[in-house]
C-alpha cells in the first residue's frame, strides 16, 4: 500500500487567505527518470513515508527537506482529509502560518527540477479541475490542475481557516 503525507500552508496577505501550492517539474532528481503530471499542482510539501515512518515522521522529513527550518507544531496542524483505499493512504494537513508571504516564499528550497510555486486564494477554488490520465505527460495550457484528494484537502482548508 502507497502512503502519502502532505501539508497545505496558508497565509494571510493584505487580509486576505492564500495557500501555497508547489507545481510538479519535469524531472524527478530522486528516482533519476522524468516526472508524471509535470506542471500538475500539489500541495506545498509532499512526499512519501519510507520504511517504518508513521505519517507525522514523513511530513517532518518532507518538510525539512522542502522547507529547511520549517518548524511545525503538531498541536496547530488540521487534519484536512484522509483518504484511504486498498491501494493507498494519505493524509493532508494544513496550517496558517504566524511568518509572512515574503519569509514563506523564501525558506522553500526548491530544486531545479520542480515546476515552482503557485499562490492562490479561494477564488481561485472554482477553476481548479481534476488531474485524469490525459494529463500524466503535462498540463499544457496553464490550467490549476491538482489531484482530487488535495483539491478536497484545500477547500476543507480554506473553509476552516477563513472563519
Amino acid at each position: 500500500m502507497k502512503k502519502s503525507v502532505g501539508l497545505i500552508i496558508y497565509v494571510f496577505f493584505n487580509d486576505v487567505l492564500h495557500a501555497i501550492l508547489q507545481k510538479r517539474g519535469e524531472f524527478n532528481v530522486e528516482k533519476m527518470k522524468s516526472e508524471t503530471w509535470p506542471g500538475a499542482c500539489q500541495v506545498s510539501v509532499h512526499g512519501g513515508l519510507q520504511n517504518e515512518e508513521n505519517f507525522e515522521q514523513a511530513l517532518l522529513r518532507e518538510a525539512n527537506e522542502e522547507m529547511p527550518g520549517l518548524i511545525i507544531d503538531f498541536s496547530r496542524l488540521d487534519e484536512l482529509c484522509h483518504e484511504t483505499s486498498e491501494t493507498k493512504d494519505t493524509i493532508t494537513y494544513g496550517f496558517v502560518s504566524e511568518k509572512n508571504l515574503d519569509e514563506l516564499l523564501l525558506s522553500f528550497n526548491l530544486h531545479s527540477c520542480t515546476g515552482g510555486l503557485k499562490i492562490i486564494t479561494a477564488d481561485n477554488l472554482s477553476s481548479i479541475q481534476t488531474l485524469n490520465d490525459n494529463d500524466k505527460s503535462g498540463i499544457i495550457d496553464g490550467s490549476i490542475k491538482m489531484f482530487s484528494d488535495e483539491i478536497r484537502a484545500l477547500k476543507e482548508g480554506f473553509y476552516r481557516f477563513s472563519m
